[in-house]
């Protein structure tokens, strides 16, 4: 079908009379001298896999049958003494209406009044004829605050909208909503938000927008490439033109073997099957505690305090190498600058000594360490500096000192950095 406006209306009315079999004319009456213009809404088909829209600032998405509309530019005709002018011809493929609405402006674009004609109209069957459609004044609602077939009740909500700077020729959207929610749409554009293609999350949603949670963050693990550091990040919803829904990375690097064994890195067997991994060379704090006595009756020295020695990493001590940061994670419990474990057979302290500036160290427990067995992870070791932030197991090793009591070094603690490790990308952190 083809529809043209009528730039005079009453020249249109006069050759339909006397001459025009070619086409039928669509009459939209209004009484509101505020109505300066009228957009006729042509339905083109129903959409059968639709369940519904969501209007500007929609809590949820209301469920309704949705109806597109004609393909094309806005059909629009001022309005002159009350009428505004529409002439519509049989296309070569269909001639078919399958429902009719109009909407009336005022001069600043604001919906005033609306009707929808519920009636299938094939146009060869009313060529030479007049089609009259009667506006109806109404409150409109606006396209914002949250909102709660195609005959309107009195009571139900009537909403149109169109993406926030739209060009003149962009089709307004409608809903319909109260007993039995309808919409009216443009094919390209369901949700008239402007935004269409892969940038856009749910096209049936008006700026749909479903941001992280912020209260309690979902964690998560992220890796670009090989070539690039395990990362974590937060879960993110999808934000129409924004971003997709995922793991945004953020400004904490762990071992690559986190990305490959793990999904929540705030759960404790993470950072323990990290530690323990024996598929590749794991960056990692390695202590070893040597135990004295006998088979069956062996215990770890009390006085045994292990220093946890940073340096082997760093080239240039005050410039942290490699850089880090320390933004805000919550990862229960609260950082400690040592940790206290109970082997089963005495006690041990892991302590950070000398942290260096502008480098911070911390020991995060991450489950309660008592009586652990040997290869456990009992906590991470965090790196904190002004640009990065990394985050290492600490695996703790029981050996035998092969004495009988308590003397020399043979019996002490040591914890060292793994540095046949330091190909892991996440060294790379402070760079990327």
């Amino acid at each position: 079908m083809r529809a043209t406006r009528a730039s005079a209306f009453g020249l249109v009315l006069a050759c339909v009379a006397a001459c025009s079999h070619n086409s039928m004319v669509i009459e939209v009456v209004t009484s509101d001298p505020q109505v300066a213009r009228v957009e006729l809404v042509l339905v083109e088909s129903h959409c059968d896999s639709c369940t519904g829209d969501a209007p500007p600032s929609s809590l949820t998405k209301a469920t309704g049958d949705v109806y597109y509309q004609l393909a094309g530019d806005r059909f629009t005709a001022p309005v002159s003494a009350g009428v505004a002018g529409f002439t519509l011809e049989p296309g070569a493929d269909s001639d078919e209406i399958l429902r009719l609405g109009a909407i009336g402006f005022d001069a600043q674009g604001i919906p005033k009044g609306i009707a929808l004609i519920d009636q299938d109209i094939h146009i060869k069957q009313h060529l030479g004829e007049v089609f009259r459609v009667d506006l109806t004044s109404r409150d409109i609602q606006p396209a914002v605050g949250p909102l709660p077939g195609f005959t309107i009740n009195p009571n139900d909500t009537v909403i149109v909208w169109r993406a926030p700077n739209a060009p003149d020729t962009t089709a307004s959207c409608i809903a319909v909503l109260g007993a039995a929610n309808t919409f009216v749409v443009p094919h390209d554009d369901p949700d008239c938000d402007g935004i269409t293609g892969a940038a856009e999350c749910d096209p049936f949603w008006y700026e749909y927008a479903k941001p992280a949670n912020t209260t309690t963050p979902q964690y998560c693990l992220e890796q670009q490439s090989s070539i690039h550091p395990c990362t974590i990040g937060t879960e993110v919803g999808c934000v129409d033109g924004q971003s997709q829904e995922g793991c945004h990375p953020d400004n904490y690097c762990m071992p690559e073997r986190a990305c490959v064994d793990c999904n929540d890195p705030t759960d404790p067997q993470c950072t323990d099957k990290v530690g323990t991994d024996s598929n590749g060379v794991v960056p990692r704090i390695h202590c070893l505690v040597p135990l004295v006595g006998v088979q069956g009756n062996y215990v770890s020295c009390t006085t045994g305090i292990a220093a946890i020695n940073f340096d082997a990493q760093f080239t240039t001590p005050s410039a942290c190498e490699p850089g880090l940061i320390k933004p805000i994670l919550t990862l229960p419990p609260a950082p400690m600058s040592s940790l206290a474990v109970d082997t089963g057979q005495g006690p041990v302290t892991f302590t950070i000594a000398n942290p260096m500036a502008p480098c911070t160290f911390q020991i995060i427990p991450i489950a309660t360490v008592s009586n652990i067995p040997s290869r456990s992870v009992p906590a991470m070791v965090v790196l904190h500096g002004p640009t990065r932030e990394l985050i290492l197991p600490l695996v703790v090793d029981f050996t035998s000192a092969g004495q009988t009591g308590c003397s020399g070094t043979a019996t002490a603690v040591s914890c060292t950095v793994d540095a046949s490790a330091f190909a892991d990308p996440m060294w790379t952190c402070a760079s990327q």
